[in-house]
């Protein structure tokens, strides 16, 4: 009786047990897909699904060439995590500042590239907003403004101060120069050099350098960026409603399948660099900390000198002081980088990293316009090299720590010096 019972409990002889492998194959195909179940829920508490890059919010501008979307939030996704990045009802990646100044209130006007627009840190931790933290604990009634954007070069800051900063009533314009690019986006010379075959470089105005004795400035190609920027958003639009990117796991690969291995000092968004491809592309991307100065680079400072005369006459006009501050680039600062580039170009034997040419040169610039000055190179170099702290981000800009020393050591020369109201 019991063994009649035990055989009608026997499991009957089905297709898994003839056929091992189609098992093996069915658990191994489940089990994966449980896995790619739990690794997008997983990924979606590190990634958005509605992610957006910086550049998708510059709008086309018939006076600046272009200008950050004003009212607009979107998440920045960078190696170092997400970050919420807004531009306010004015278009700057700032908290809303009312037109006319309040009583009794000193105003700083912050001018600048990337470097100024931050927008891979949160904006408590920009320059401008740790710089009036500062300021605020030191006990004084400042007011920062930042109205910096990515790519801008110096040209485009002054066209921002004369066409609506000064609208503000600033006292102080601080203008973060980086010699990184603003060599290179000042100079419609340098910028064509650089510009790929069928491209145009109309993009964004220069100072022409045919009229020496006048102010003259190309004009800016409007309607033909407008367009692009239709096309560009649709373009846009119908990817983000595709399964790629509704995936994170699809578009994690498809993000690693389109990436283009570049030397790793090229990787920055708004670096204007690309690879190093040949010797003349070479000296264009890193002409400004060449032992010996470019022709080329020659007439970008001659451009850059023009510009700064005229900044500063406008910003005296309307009663404001201008002082103009370095900004390091991550191979000026860090040894252990200086030699990674160097191993990377195809001539290091033409670079002086460690003397910044540039930086000596923009010193010179400026002292012979009598525009103030302010060089954050010995604190960078003091803090990377002799206290071991990171200033960088992946993205070769500076991290929350490399905002916090520039504002601290820029508030402190400014004290210093007798700018700020006692």
């Amino acid at each position: 009786m019991k063994r009649n019972i035990l055989r009608r409990s026997k499991i009957p002889n089905t297709q898994f047990h003839r056929h091992p492998l189609f098992t093996n194959v069915v658990l191994a195909t489940a089990s994966l897909c449980l896995t790619l179940i739990i690794a997008e829920f997983a990924l979606r508490s590190v990634f958005s699904s509605d992610s957006h890059r910086p550049f998708e919010f510059r709008i086309p501008d018939p006076i600046l060439g272009w200008s950050l979307e004003p009212n607009t939030s979107f998440i920045n996704e960078i190696p170092e995590g997400k970050v919420l990045v807004t531009y306010n009802s004015q278009g700057w990646r700032d908290l809303e500042h009312a037109l006319e100044k309040p009583d009794g209130v000193f105003r700083i006007l912050i001018l600048g590239d990337s470097f100024m627009e931050a927008s891979s840190v949160k904006l408590e931790n920009t320059f401008s907003r740790q710089l009036e933290g500062f300021a605020h604990a030191a006990g004084k009634n400042v007011e920062v403004i930042n109205m910096g954007v990515a790519g801008y070069g110096t040209l485009q800051e002054y066209l921002v101060f004369q066409n609506i900063g000064h609208l503000y009533d600033p006292d102080l314009i601080l203008l973060g120069f980086y010699d990184g690019n603003d060599l290179i986006n000042n100079s419609l010379e340098l910028s064509s050099l650089l510009t790929e075959e069928g491209q145009i470089t109309n993009a964004r105005p220069f100072l022409d350098l045919n009229e020496p004795d006048t102010w003259m400035l190309t004009p800016v190609d409007f309607e033909g960026a407008e367009r692009s920027y239709i096309e560009h958003k649709a373009a846009l639009n119908s990817q983000k409603n595709s399964l790629i990117q509704k995936i994170i796991l699809l578009r994690l690969l498809n993000a690693g399948i389109a990436r283009i291995p570049v030397p790793a000092f090229l990787r920055s968004e708004e670096s204007a660099r690309g690879p190093a491809d040949s010797s003349d592309r070479e000296g264009v991307l890193m002409g400004v900390n060449y032992c010996v100065e470019p022709a080329e680079y020659t007439r970008a400072w001659i451009a850059t000198e023009r510009i700064f005369t005229k900044f500063k006459q406008a910003v005296e006009a309307y009663g404001a002081q201008l002082v103009v501050f370095t900004v390091p680039a991550l191979e000026e600062v860090s040894v252990e980088y200086m030699k990674a580039v160097e191993a990377d170009v195809a001539h290091p034997e033409k670079l002086c990293f460690e003397q910044a040419p540039g930086h000596a040169r923009l010193s010179r610039l400026l002292n012979q316009l009598d525009i103030d000055q302010i060089s954050l190179l010995p604190d960078f170099r003091r803090a990377m090299r002799e206290e071991g702290i990171e200033l960088y981000q992946s993205d070769l800009h500076w991290n929350p720590k490399g905002h916090s020393l520039a504002a601290e050591r820029i508030l402190s020369e400014l004290t210093r010096r007798g700018f700020l109201p006692p």
